[in-house]
C-alpha cells in the first residue's frame, strides 16, 4: 500500500519536523528555568525576618516580651525546653532549617492572632 503522495509527504514531513522543533525548543527552554530551592525572600529572612529582627529587642524588654507572647521570657524558655525535641528540624545542603525557638515563636504569634480576630 502507497502511503500517499510525495505532497502528502511533504506535509507530514512538515508537521514532523515543526514538532520536532517545538520539542527541542521546549527542552531549552526548561533547562533555562531553574528551579530554587528557597525563594529569594526567605534568604534573607535570617537578616530581615520578624524573629531574628524584633525578638532580640523584646528580650531587652521584658514588660514587652510579655505583651508580645503572652508569657515571660522565663516560661518562653520553659516551654521551649519542654517542646524542643519535637520540632528539630535537620539542616540539609540544600537549605537551613527554621530554629526550634523560631518555630516556637511563630506558633505563639499564630496562635495569639487567631484569638484576637
Amino acid at each position: 500500500m502507497d502511503c500517499g503522495s510525495s505532497s502528502s509527504s511533504s506535509g507530514w514531513e512538515e508537521e514532523l519536523e515543526a514538532v520536532a522543533a517545538f520539542v527541542v525548543l521546549d527542552e531549552e527552554e526548561n533547562k533555562t528555568k531553574t528551579r530554587e530551592w528557597v525563594h529569594a525572600i526567605n534568604k534573607k529572612r535570617e537578616t530581615l525576618g520578624e524573629f531574628h529582627r524584633l525578638v532580640p529587642e523584646l528580650k531587652k524588654d521584658t514588660k514587652r516580651f510579655h505583651m508580645y507572647f503572652w508569657m515571660t521570657m522565663e516560661e518562653f524558655d520553659f516551654l521551649h525546653e519542654l517542646i524542643k525535641p519535637d520540632i528539630y528540624k535537620q539542616n540539609t545542603q540544600f537549605r537551613r532549617a527554621v530554629s526550634t525557638e523560631e518555630r516556637l515563636a511563630v506558633c505563639l504569634r499564630i496562635e495569639y492572632n487567631f484569638l484576637i480576630f
